[in-house]
């Protein structure tokens, strides 16, 4: 008899910790997840020659080999890029400022889940031709894999992977409307510069994802871009997106 009393009360003092548990927790619900914000990849550049400016009445003036931060640039090299400095945006002409190296923020942390969803249902509602979705994190370094109906609103992150992407003197292009054009298990790719041979190329917009083509400096990958305006991937997640991931997709490179 006693055995059994022992084990009744056992069995209550579980149950009322258990509630205890529950009324604690819906009284302290875990913390939502801040959304961050996202931008682009910033460079580092040298000013070719003087540059003075008037924005909203302040005058700036950038000095010939100047170090700058460039916050924008265009992947055709026409028009202007934008240089920040002392919290003013100043248009610089393209060929006025000596691309020089990134200035990724990978080191401060990848953006988390919540903001990566928002930034791809809520601030830019992407849609894409299957239940996949491609965003290429320039800043970050790292290439995010969605899931969903494919309308929009409704897309999961389900896989991140580290990738390097185009270098300051060849960067990738970016955009929100490249779509994977076709797949090679292996493919010679080149351009007016360069060629090789790659594999496992997914192609968009005339540029790629595809397998670490090798050489040394692969200890960039996820932390720096070095290519050669594709994108580069670890050979395990090159093979996965190659296999699981069909042409149509949409691919963003922001």
């Amino acid at each position: 008899m006693k055995r059994i009393q022992t084990r009744a009360g056992i069995f209550i003092a579980f149950v009322l910790l258990v509630l205890s548990c529950a009324m604690f927790l819906s009284a302290h619900p875990a913390k939502a997840e801040e959304i961050q914000p996202v931008h682009g990849i910033y460079w580092i550049g040298k000013m070719r020659t003087d540059k003075k400016a008037t924005i909203n009445g302040q005058s700036v003036y950038l000095k010939k080999k100047e170090k700058v931060l460039v916050v924008s640039r265009p992947y055709d090299r026409q028009g202007n890029s934008i240089v920040e400095k002392d919290g003013v945006r100043i248009p610089v002409p393209y060929n006025s400022i000596s691309y020089i190296t990134d200035a990724c923020t990978i080191n401060q942390g990848d953006y988390n889940t919540t903001t990566k969803e928002h930034f791809v249902n809520v601030q830019h509602h992407l849609t894409s031709k299957t239940r996949y979705l491609i965003w290429a994190s320039l800043d970050k370094q790292r290439l995010n894999l969605f899931e969903g109906s494919g309308n929009g609103g409704d897309w999961k992150l389900i896989r991140v992977s580290k990738c390097s992407s185009g270098s300051a003197q060849s960067p990738s292009r970016t955009g929100f409307g490249m779509d994977i054009g076709f797949k090679k298990r292996v493919y010679r790719y080149s351009n007016p510069t360069f060629s090789a041979t790659v594999q496992y190329f997914m192609e968009f917009s005339g540029s790629g994802f595809h397998k670490w083509a090798g050489g040394g400096r692969k200890k960039n990958l996820g932390k720096h871009p070095v290519s050669h305006s594709c994108i580069r991937l670890e050979k395990k997640h090159a093979i996965w997106m190659y296999k699981n991931v069909p042409a149509h997709t949409r691919v963003v490179v922001y």
